[in-house]
């Protein structure tokens, strides 16, 4: 009985030692833990994103390093800043935009890495986002009179002009929406417009309604922060980006790196990932 009665209480210490490491360890891991969770809610909208397009983060970073975010690594030496993703993809999430379709990319908006990314819209993305209103109820276009006008450019936009039969002076986009009683109409000019990139070359007239398309969608439906490919050119002509009739693209990098936000490239962000 009193051998029984001593070895209760050694079992008892016993146990209260063997749970003494476990609690220790316990409060010891509860810090990194809520840190690994922060960092996790912090990027929500990369896990969100991912989701959506049925990939692992991992593979769907990648297809964003190849894809969307191509243009500003290029430009800032293989380094963007985890703000520059997250712009993207709450701009594309918000307005129903598929990433890595080319409907939404990034591109440098200045000479050096603190400037901040410009977020393009293809034609595209722009007719995704009207067709996705709920109040979007219809476009319609009208071309201006043909003009025979000295051609803007090179010789091959002039052999454009003379084989169009001249191209219209201005067009005009009309937008209808179901909660206004009076549709949205903007007019764009081909003289202010007109550019002497290859598609405006091979197709002004598509070009065209494409601009008075984004402009009257901009401002019948308030679509701020967007750009479209032309738009972001001038942009970045205007800054420095890249130099005035623009250059290939690869060839407008930086030599500073970027310093906004914690710059990371594709290694910096797995690795955050993993660590997380």
């Amino acid at each position: 009985m009193t051998g029984r009665r001593a070895g209760a209480p050694r079992k008892a210490q016993s146990a209260l030692r063997d749970r003494e490491p476990q609690a220790s360890l316990t409060t010891a891991r509860a810090p990194e833990g809520e840190a690994r969770a922060g960092a996790l809610g912090a990027m929500g909208v990369l896990g969100r994103s991912a989701a959506r397009a049925g990939l692992a983060v991992p593979l769907y970073l990648q297809a964003l390093h190849a894809g969307a975010m191509a243009r500003l690594e290029e430009a800032r030496t293989g380094q963007w800043s985890q703000h520059d993703l997250q712009r993207l993809l709450l701009a594309a999430e918000r307005l129903g935009l598929d990433p890595l379709g080319g409907e939404i990319y990034a591109v440098p908006g200045g000479p050096d890495a603190a400037g901040p990314a410009l977020l393009v819209l293809g034609v595209d993305g722009w007719c995704r986002v009207l067709n996705a209103h709920p109040a979007y109820q219809g476009v319609e276009f009208r071309e201006g009179p043909n003009r025979e006008s000295s051609a803007h450019g090179t010789q091959d936009a002039g052999q454009a002009v003379a084989d169009h039969g001249g191209l219209p002076a201005w067009m005009e986009c009309t937008l209808h929406r179901r909660d206004r009683q009076v549709p949205t109409t903007v007019r764009e000019y081909m003289a202010e417009a007109r550019t002497d990139s290859p598609a405006w070359l091979s197709h002004p007239r598509r070009m065209l309604r494409h601009k008075a398309l984004v402009q009257c969608a901009r401002v019948a439906f308030g679509l701020a922060g967007l750009h479209d490919p032309d738009e972001a050119r001038r942009v970045q002509e205007a800054t420095g980006a890249v130099p005035a009739g623009g250059l290939s693209r690869g060839h407008c990098r930086t030599d500073r790196p970027a310093s906004r936000g914690g710059p990371v490239g594709m290694r910096e962000l797995k690795a955050a990932l993993c660590r997380a």
